[in-house]
This record gives C-alpha cells, sequence and structure tokens, in this order.
C-alpha cells in the first residue's frame, strides 16, 4: 500500500475512505499534523499503526479535523459499543479543500455502520470566451438599403437555372447569395464581448 501510495504523483488529490479498522482515539499530540485531535473514544494498536501509515505517506485523516458531537464522530454501533474505525484521508496539504466531515447519524450503510460524509470544495467553473458572430441588421430592410437588396434576390431568382442543378445544390447556392448580399447592403452589428453566462440548468 505504501509502494502505490508513493507511486502516485505530488500534485494529485488523493481521498481514500475505508472501514480501517482501527481506532485512532481522541486525539495524539504526536501525530497532530495528522491527526486533528477531534477524534473519538481511545486508541488500539490498529488505530496507531493507522496514524502510522498516515504520517508515512503526509495523510491527514479529515474525519478528526472537524470538531462535532460525538454522535456525529461514531461510524460503527453495535449493541452498546459505539467506536470510530471509519476514516476520510487526504495529503495533507490539500486539507484545506475540505468544508466538512461528518457521520450522518441513523443514515447506516449496513445494520451497524454509520455513514461518513465529507464535503470537498470543488473548483469554481471556468467562464468560458466564446466569439459570437454578429448578426445581421435584417431591422433595415425597410430602408433604402434593404430595397436595393430585395430587388438584387429577384434578379438573382430570376437567373437561377433549376434544370441543370439538384434542388439542395440550388438552394445552398442562393442561401450564400443571400447571406453575402445581406451583409454587404444591410451589415452586421458590433461583436459582443465574452466571457457569456451559461444557462441556469
Amino acid at each position: 500500500m505504501l509502494r502505490l501510495m508513493n507511486s502516485i504523483p505530488q500534485d494529485e488529490n488523493i481521498h481514500l475512505g475505508a472501514d480501517l479498522n482501527g481506532h485512532v482515539g481522541e486525539k495524539d499530540e504526536k501525530f497532530e499534523r495528522w491527526h486533528g485531535s477531534f477524534g473519538y473514544g481511545n486508541q488500539n494498536q490498529d488505530g496507531k499503526r493507522i496514524l502510522e501509515f498516515s504520517a508515512s505517506c503526509d495523510l491527514a485523516i479529515i474525519n478528526t479535523f472537524f470538531k462535532k458531537k460525538d454522535t456525529h464522530l461514531i461510524t460503527y454501533e453495535s449493541g452498546r459499543n459505539s467506536t470510530q474505525i471509519d476514516y476520510s484521508l487526504t495529503r495533507r496539504k490539500h486539507l484545506g479543500r475540505y468544508k466538512d466531515s461528518k457521520v450522518i447519524p441513523g443514515e447506516a450503510l449496513t445494520s451497524q455502520h454509520k455513514l461518513l460524509l465529507s464535503v470537498y470544495k470543488l473548483p469554481k467553473p471556468l467562464k468560458i470566451c466564446r466569439y459570437v458572430t454578429p448578426k445581421l441588421k435584417w431591422q433595415k430592410l425597410y430602408d433604402p438599403c434593404g430595397e436595393s437588396l430585395v430587388k438584387e434576390l429577384a434578379e438573382k431568382i430570376r437567373s437561377l437555372d433549376v434544370t441543370c442543378s439538384t434542388a439542395n445544390k440550388t438552394w445552398n447556392e442562393f442561401e450564400r447569395f443571400c447571406r453575402k448580399s445581406a451583409e454587404r447592403s444591410l451589415g452586421r452589428m458590433k461583436p459582443r464581448k465574452g466571457p457569456f453566462k451559461e444557462t441556469s440548468w
């Protein structure tokens, strides 16, 4: 496991969530860089091994860094026994990216285990700068320039030879002519500057 962790590039974020079956205890001053001193219960030998592994990989135990009531720390209940054996771990340098970590009381994954939730801050969505083609000034159709455009299109229609071409080819040719003529006669609006907002949904 240690070899696998060391093979992951240091700039990649790691989030480990598992039933590690050990008790790290309420706090441990020796491992305070990786243990946030807000754990639950007493430490045992397996919990010490978890802390040693965290220290060797520089992993913070996320759910020990947020002060919570016992009901939000206990991850396992069976009869009268209540313990904390499920943990979330991340690189110590990335700990600040987490907003919260707690157990959801009553939401059980199995009959004994509780659901442990860690809240991660997602980066803000990037604003995309897109080029938007300025629209043609179709409102100028009723101006003198619009009248000349209509005459030009009428002459083009009369000159079309539909006998030597397919309907699609004739239409595509006429469409290109319409766009070029309209842009030359009517002009385009000023280009809009981005970035543009996405739709809310």
